[in-house]
This record gives structure tokens, sequence and C-alpha cells, in this order.
């Protein structure tokens, strides 16, 4: 963050004109008076449909917010939420245009990565909401994985093998562009640090220096504990994405060297949830076409199961280093995951005289969890330093009218408190409709077609004719244990 706007929000010499004075106290003003808009308060409405299981409403919602953040700061995020609902309430075709355009809105901030210097001087001064949301990591595999689903609903084979052909290396180019950012944000932020401790003439805030702080080191300890605990899958990669390759060419081969990709896309998978059932008994059936054996008519059960972490806002102390002799400490706001505990932890699939269980096969906590904490060093260097520019500013305006005025002092403080308040808020925007959970049955198809799903934990039992086919894909999302099922059923062969 080096820029010329910085360095004079946070030069310390004083103010000495009473006309810049209050010049500095409307600038003040007007920032506390145009805080960001809240995307919570946005989102609930949507959220609280979703998590019901109103699929149509939840869609609807997230369409329109979709349609109005157009060429806002917020739209990838909104593109993304109306694509999940919208393939969730059977809408394929609007949900692959929305998946198609958050696709596209992304790519374009990556292109314009040099272009958002001035909204981080902005996001200094406001909060980090005001930049824009260009999709993490996990966003970005997931959104790759429900477009694939999308074709494979519509029955669209050719454009489904184009993604799943690719997401495997896909995979790995997003974590290392991800690597690369991080690492560039880091080069910077080494680079301001060294030309804080070289400055001469002044002494601006050094968010390096707070965050050593001890006192601000148990508070970030206490408030990010469960990250640590935390393991990522393998080289960063999401397990259903890689499976649902490996079903895909299980049981969709057009030449021999198919096979060989679901060998290796099952291989992988089976080594980041081992001894899973499913993996194991797909394995064998893999095993045994390779043989020449008569493919089996199968059943897959594909649970989204709960709601994936949301953010929450959490506020810590941090010391002001500005002045030899005096270091206030000032509160930042921080976002600080949390982890929903609603949710149906099994589903039994019951068919013919065959029951069986459905198996963890990939925990979006712990996805979005540890790609979280290895943003989290980021994170904190930048609230810490919008945090302190903002807190700099109005302690040097203070300071500078201590002499002129009691009343301009006064207003300092007042206004000072307003902006601060209104503008120290978190980034607290996520993906929220992904799921907490993938788990995954798999069962010979009943003879009499039908399909019988049934809740533990609720005790509420449906069945489900299921269509022709050799091997079909039943998809069943539960946001909560409230919510009435989602089902959506394709035939994979």
């Amino acid at each position: 963050m080096n820029h010329p706007e910085f360095n004079s929000i946070l030069s310390l010499r004083l103010v000495r004109s009473k006309g810049l004075v209050w010049g500095c106290i409307l600038v003040l003003v007007v920032l506390a008076g145009t805080g960001c808009r809240s995307h919570r308060g946005q989102s609930n409405a949507m959220e609280r449909a979703w998590e019901r299981g109103e699929v149509d409403r939840a869609a609807s919602l997230a369409s329109t917010i979709a349609e109005r953040e157009a060429g806002g700061r917020d739209e990838v995020l909104w593109h993304l939420q109306a694509g999940r609902t919208l393939q969730a309430a059977g809408d394929f075709a609007a949900s692959r245009e929305a998946f198609a355009e958050a696709e596209r809105r992304a790519q374009d901030w990556d292109d314009r990565m040099g272009a958002l210097a001035a909204r981080e001087v902005a996001a200094a001064l406001t909060n980090l909401q005001s930049l824009p949301y260009r999709a993490t990591p996990a966003d970005r595999v997931m959104l790759q994985t429900y477009q694939a689903l999308n074709f494979l609903h519509e029955g669209e084979i050719a454009e489904a093998r184009v993604i799943l052909n690719r997401l495997q290396n896909q995979q790995q180019e997003i974590q290392r562009q991800n690597s690369r950012r991080i690492d560039a944000e880091r080069e910077r932020i080494r680079t301001e640090a060294t030309r804080v401790e070289e400055s001469r003439d002044s002494r601006p805030f050094d968010p390096s220096r707070a965050a050593s702080d001890d006192r601000f080191q148990r508070q970030m300890e206490r408030a990010y504990q469960p990250l640590r605990e935390m393991e990522a899958y393998a080289d960063f990669f999401n397990p259903v994405a890689l499976y649902l390759e490996a079903l895909f060419f299980l049981h969709r081969p057009q030449i021999p060297a198919d096979l060989e990709r679901a060998r290796f896309a099952l291989r992988r998978v089976r080594g980041m949830v081992p001894g899973h059932p499913v993996l194991e008994a797909d394995a064998e059936t893999l095993a045994g076409i390779l043989r020449g054996e008569e493919r089996e008519p199968l059943v897959y059960v594909l649970l989204e199961t709960g709601l994936a972490p949301e953010k929450r806002e959490v506020r810590l102390d941090f010391p002001l280093y500005l002045f030899s002799g005096e270091v206030p400490y000032v509160g930042a706001a921080f976002p600080q995951l949390h982890f929903r505990v609603n949710y149906d932890r099994k589903l039994v699939v019951r068919g013919g005289a065959q029951e069986v269980e459905t198996s963890l096969l990939a925990d979006m906590d712990r996805i979005i969890g540890t790609e979280f904490e290895r943003e989290l060093p980021l994170i904190i260097t930048k609230t810490l330093a919008s945090s302190g520019i903002k807190a700099a500013a109005v302690y040097t305006v203070r300071r500078a009218v201590r002499s002129e005025s009691e009343t301009m002092a006064g207003l300092v403080n007042l206004f000072g408190l307003l902006y601060q308040y209104s503008m120290n808020r978190a980034d607290l925007r996520s993906w929220t409709t992904l799921p907490k959970q993938w788990q995954i049955a798999r069962i010979s198809r009943p003879p009499d077609g039908v399909l019988e799903l049934i809740r533990p934990d609720t005790n509420k039992t449906w069945k489900l004719d299921l269509p022709d086919g050799v091997v079909i894909l039943v998809r069943v999302q539960l946001p909560s244990r409230q919510a009435s099922p989602i089902t959506n059923t394709l035939i994979l062969r």
C-alpha cells in the first residue's frame, strides 16, 4: 500500500490551518455517513429461504440481487449464489449462465489487478468490503464442479466432459495462482514495512509492529485456535471435484484412456479419504470393467448437507504506535469463521433388500477453514493497516486542533468516533449456500426402481422413483435439519 494518499493521511506533521482542520472534520463526517452497505443485510432473506429448503424463493431472491449487483463489487458472489440456488430449483440453463457470468467477472477482476490500487486506498479509508469480491480458490473449484453437474443434468455430455477433463489441472492452477498472489502481497507488505522503517520525516503507523504486540497475539490465538487444528486435503484439492471426475470417466468412457483417467482420479481421492466404502467399491468396479465383466446397474446418492461456514465479526484491540510515549489501543474488526451445526449427519438409503448409509466424501469446513488460515496473515495485516489509517487520521487531527479550540477538539472526537465505528467493519462476504459436507452412498439399482431415503436425525422418510438408466446419480440437498429435501436426479449411463 505504498501510495501518496496513504502517506498524506499517515503524516504526523501538525495541521496548522483552521480551514484545513475544518476540511478534515468535513471529510470525517462525509466518510462516516457513507459507510458500506452491509452484505449481510442483503443476503439474510435469501439465506433464510435456502436454509428452510424454500429453493424457488431462494433462487428468485439470489437472481434479483445478482441483477442489481451487475457491475458492482459483489457481482461475482451473487452470481455464485444465484447459480447454486437456480440449479437446486431445477433451472439448469439459468444456473449455467449465472456460473458462466461469475467466472467471466472473476477473470475480469484478475486481469485488472493493477486497477485495484485506487480501490485499496478507498478501502483503507472505509473498509475492506469496498474491494471487489474476486472468488476464493474453493469458490472457483466448486463453480466448475457445479457447472459440470449442470451439463450432466441437461444431458450435454460433451460439455460436461470438457470441464471434467480439465478440472484436475485447473485445481492445481487455481492453487498456484493463489500462492503467487499471496506471495506478491506479502512482498508488497514487506516493501512497505521497509519504507516505513526508513522514513525520516514521519513515523506512520506500522501494521507489522502492531501485529507483534503480545496482547494482540493472545487475542488472535483465542479467536483463531480452531483453524490451527484443521488439516488441508492433499495439495489443497477438493475431493468431491476429483470424485466427480472419477465417476464420470468410470461410467462414461469413450476411449480406453478414459478408464485410466478414472483410475488416476479415483486413486487420488482414495488417498484423501482412505477406506471409504463407496470409493473402494468403485475401485473394484473399475477392476471388473478392465477384466471385461458386465456392468452392474447402480444408484449413487450424493448428499449435500448443512451449510458452509459463515463469517462473523470479532473485535480485537491493537496498539496504535504513532507518537513516542503515547501508545493507545484501538479496536479493529476481523472476520472469524463460524461453523454451522444444524445439519443432517447422514442419510439412510434403502432399495429392495439393501440398506446403506451415506459416508463423508468432502468436508467443506475443512476446505474453507484451511484456505482461510492460509489467507489469515494477509487479512490481519490489511485490517490493521485499514484500522490504523483511520485511527491515525482522527488522532492526528485531534492533536492538531488541541491548541486551537476545545470545541473543535470535541467535534473531532465526536466525528472521529462516528467515523471509526461506522467504517470499522470486517469483510464478511462468502459463498454461504455451499454445503457443510458432501456425502456419498452406492447401492445396486432396486428391481422395482423405487428408492427410499430416510433422515435418521429427524425420522423423516420419502420415496423416489428412479429414471431408466444403468447408472443413476441422485442428488439430495438438505441445508438444515428443518429444510424440506431438495432432490435432483441425473442419468450417468
